[in-house]
């Protein structure tokens, strides 16, 4: 038996995982009738996972609006301990792969340590080109998604169960985005979606974006990288001749790379400059952003448009 499996089905790796999933919800009549009867139930899960008898159960669904509507899956108690047992052991191997300007959903990172990089970087450079996913969760494509960590994890069972996982995915929005090569019918042929609330879906989405990390990082050579949520922000120099053809170059790479690359559509926001007394220069959502964005209106025209924690005004230039 391959030792990876073995590490991941064993009590002790269980034990762990189903401690971190009752974090915060242990009075949750699911979770507490799971943890009544503890060790029963970690036994006749590990032997489920032995036997490939394992299936996971129905999602529950409810919708949130932070700040759009959103539609959040939640998984049985007793999956979302298959899900921690197998992050437990298969996110150590990947980490060392993801470049360390990628601050979502991993441990020892967060929020606050992306801040903070913003703010060495806008205290540098005065030039942020910010690219986004539109609808990242329900465009990622279950057949990339599995090639990508068969790239990595060797482990027949525990591929076999990172595929049960992934296709037992509940049905996400709709994503009607087509890409070069794509018939009609593609879309509708291929598997995509990751529910949005699972312990998996944060990892695989990391998993998934990392090529395009790597990407820009070796490729395009922005100067100070980021990605703090599924978001992508560069810094550059002054908005001269060279960073302007610099900054371009980025921007038009990194889309043509998602699109032929991991089938999802990244979505230029904008190149803003910023002072640098701005603490998040990177967030033109907080306080305290002070900057410009070039955007360019429907009549073909362009220009600046000057930003404040107040709202915005526009001033072709």
């Amino acid at each position: 038996m391959n030792p990876l499996w073995t590490e991941l089905t064993s009590l002790r790796n269980l034990f762990d995982a189903a401690c971190r999933a009752a974090e915060g919800k242990r009075s949750r009549p699911d979770v507490a009738s799971f943890r009544a009867n503890l060790e029963p139930e970690l036994y006749r899960l590990r032997r489920q996972l032995a036997n490939g008898s394992y299936h996971p159960g129905p999602y529950r669904t409810f919708r949130i609006v932070d700040p759009k509507p959103r539609l959040i899956s939640a998984a049985p108690f007793r999956d979302r301990v298959v899900h921690h047992a197998l992050t437990n052991i298969v996110e150590p191997i990947f980490e060392r792969r993801f470049i360390p300007y990628s601050f979502a959903c991993r441990s020892g990172f967060g929020t606050h340590k992306a801040l903070a990089h913003a703010r060495r970087a806008c205290a540098r450079y005065s030039c942020v080109l910010k690219l986004d996913v539109r609808k990242y969760f329900p465009s990622i494509d279950h057949s990339i998604l599995e090639d990508l960590l068969a790239r990595v994890i060797h482990c027949p069972d525990t591929l076999r169960l990172i595929e049960i996982i992934i296709a037992s995915s509940n049905p996400q929005e709709e994503v009607l985005h087509y890409f070069p090569g794509d018939t009609l019918f593609t879309p509708h042929e291929r598997r995509r979606g990751l529910p949005l609330g699972n312990q998996t879906s944060q990892f695989f989405a990391n998993v998934y974006l990392n090529p395009m990390d790597h990407m820009i990082v070796r490729n395009l050579s922005a100067p100070a990288p980021m990605r703090a949520t599924w978001m992508t922000s560069c810094c550059f120099p002054a908005a001269r001749s060279n960073s302007t053809k610099c900054i371009a170059r980025s921007a038009s790479s990194s889309t043509a790379f998602a699109s032929r690359c991991i089938r999802v559509r990244a979505v230029f926001i904008g190149v803003a400059t910023v002072s640098r007394s701005s603490a998040f220069g990177c967030y033109p959502h907080t306080r305290g952003w002070r900057g410009r964005t070039w955007s360019v209106s429907g009549d073909g025209s362009a220009g600046f448009t000057r930003t404040t924690m107040r709202g915005s005004s526009t001033r072709k230039r």
